[in-house]
């Protein structure tokens, strides 16, 4: 059932909520309120022949609060169709390459300023040569994962590059390259290198986009066993992932889709690839009921 798909989405939605109002943050009651009432009700068009397949959302209640796992769900699922549309346009005319540059943990005061430097860090290496003669555009994300064990964050940055078709073979950038510049944009001084990884791609396809619309940070990383564990994560996570963007463009990717999407934000936009057919199928709308923690249809 479609509703179906949302419940364990909605159910960890719920014990976030719960968890945030165990933190100390100022706005602690304000984003529990936004969590619990997020996909709070679902109207869904219906075909005719009841095909769960070709369903379309739409309208629904969305917090945008960005550790909300049903609204990461969504936004991953709206990424992935988005950008795939984007790199359709670019494939025939450009090769790209897959690049990931990590960097070493850090603890969580440090972690803000970590991405931060990170992210601008990416943009100030492409304006170097060769790159900046080499990459016509990119498309980048943040992704950051939690060590338990450990209790530390691991930032790290996920790119598709564009580059002319005749890369390899007029020119090549090798992947110690990538890493020396890299080393030296982030200060890393020790005796051992960063980690850093360069695969050449024809055409970008499933794999590729699928890596980049992933989760920022994935639900079970900050949603432990117990409200309080999660609390503390969250106290430390929310101030550093708040309000910050996780996916940037810039050059033929920005081109490309500023004339498909304008200047809309990937995440946020729903991919309709029904067309218009959908206005005249049934709806039915659905309620999230909490004492038993399911959705209902709304009978009218």
């Amino acid at each position: 059932l479609l509703r179906e798909k949302y419940t364990p989405y909605k159910i960890t939605n719920l014990r976030l909520a719960d968890a945030y109002q165990l933190t100390n943050l100022d706005y602690r009651v304000k984003k529990a309120v936004r969590l619990a009432t997020c996909a709070r009700w679902l109207e869904f068009a219906i075909p005719p022949l009841g095909d769960d397949s070709r369903y379309k959302l739409v309208k629904t209640s969305s917090c945008h609060v960005r550790l909300c796992p049903v609204c990461q769900w969504r936004r991953s699922l709206n990424t992935f169709r988005n950008l795939a549309k984007v790199y359709d346009q670019l494939n025939p005319n450009y090769k790209h390459i897959f690049l990931t540059l990590t960097v070493p943990n850090v603890k969580a005061p440090e972690l803000s300023s970590a991405l931060t430097k990170y992210s601008d860090g990416f943009v100030k290496m492409l304006r170097r040569k060769p790159f900046c003669d080499v990459i016509k555009g990119y498309t980048r994300t943040l992704e950051v994962t939690y060590n338990p064990k450990r209790k530390d964050y691991h930032p790290h940055l996920h790119a598709i590059l564009s580059v002319p078709k005749s890369y390899g073979k007029k020119v090549y950038i090798t992947q110690e390259k990538f890493r020396q510049e890299w080393e030296e944009i982030v200060g890393w001084d020790k005796p051992y290198p960063l980690q850093v990884n360069v695969k050449a791609i024809k055409q970008v396809d499933g794999k590729s986009i699928a890596e980049m619309a992933k989760y920022s940070v994935k639900p079970r990383d900050y949603i432990r066993p117990t409200l309080e564990e999660t609390a503390d994560i969250i106290q430390e996570l929310d101030p550093a992932v708040d309000n910050r963007r996780f996916l940037a463009y810039g050059g033929v990717a920005k081109q490309a889709k500023r004339e498909i999407f304008q200047d809309r934000n990937l995440e946020d936009i729903e991919s309709d690839s029904l067309g218009k057919e959908w206005e005249s199928w049934e709806r039915k709308i659905y309620e999230w009921h909490f004492s038993e923690e399911k959705y209902k249809e709304i009978t009218v």
